[in-house]
């Protein structure tokens, strides 16, 4: 098998230039991934709305850093955003349903929106003791200013069953700057 060269197998990012891994000439783009996770795990979600926890950067880069559970980005560009949310019911009887509702939000500036696209939702169904149920969602998200913040978060809408508990190392979010 022949391996291309940078500027063959990704003209159209660099403007067909030559490229090193984590920048190059065609774009601004910083290649080099930041991932977050919740470390502690064990979080209630319920009927009120709540930031999820993010507590341990896996991936670390200058571009990012991580306090109070929220994100903050330092550049203005387009990126790639992977979140994922695992959750599970404890000691509850065999048969017990929940839907679980997360998203992501940014903020410049103490105002907090959902980005669109987003939004995930995630089912369980409880069949003997305990039952896990996860979903995992990519997006694009474009910052057209400096330093936002970004945070999950989380809801059990009304009557869809009961609360659910976030599980240990299983939620995560992993960000890639491509523009």
């Amino acid at each position: 098998m022949a391996i291309q060269s940078e500027q063959v197998a990704h003209s159209e990012l660099v403007g067909g230039s030559a490229t090193t891994l984590h920048s190059h000439s065609g774009g601004g783009a910083d290649f080099k991934p930041y991932k977050v996770y919740d470390a502690t795990g064990n979080q209630v979600i319920n009927e009120t709305e709540r930031t999820v926890n993010l507590d341990t950067v896996d991936i670390s880069d200058a571009n990012y850093s991580l306090a109070s559970d929220e994100i903050t980005v330092v550049g203005a560009g387009t990126y790639l955003i992977s979140m994922t949310v695992a959750i599970e019911q404890y000691d509850t009887s065999g048969g017990t349903r929940s839907m679980t509702n997360f998203w992501m939000e940014s903020d410049d500036g103490g105002s907090y929106a959902e980005i669109i696209g987003s939004f995930m939702a995630i089912y369980a169904r409880e069949t003997c003791i305990d039952e896990h149920g996860g979903n995992n969602t990519t997006f694009l998200f474009v910052q057209d200013n400096a330093s936002k913040k970004l945070r999950i978060r989380g809801v059990v809408p009304n009557a869809s069953g009961t609360h659910v508990d976030t599980m240990v190392n299983r939620t995560s979010v992993s960000i890639l700057k491509v523009v």
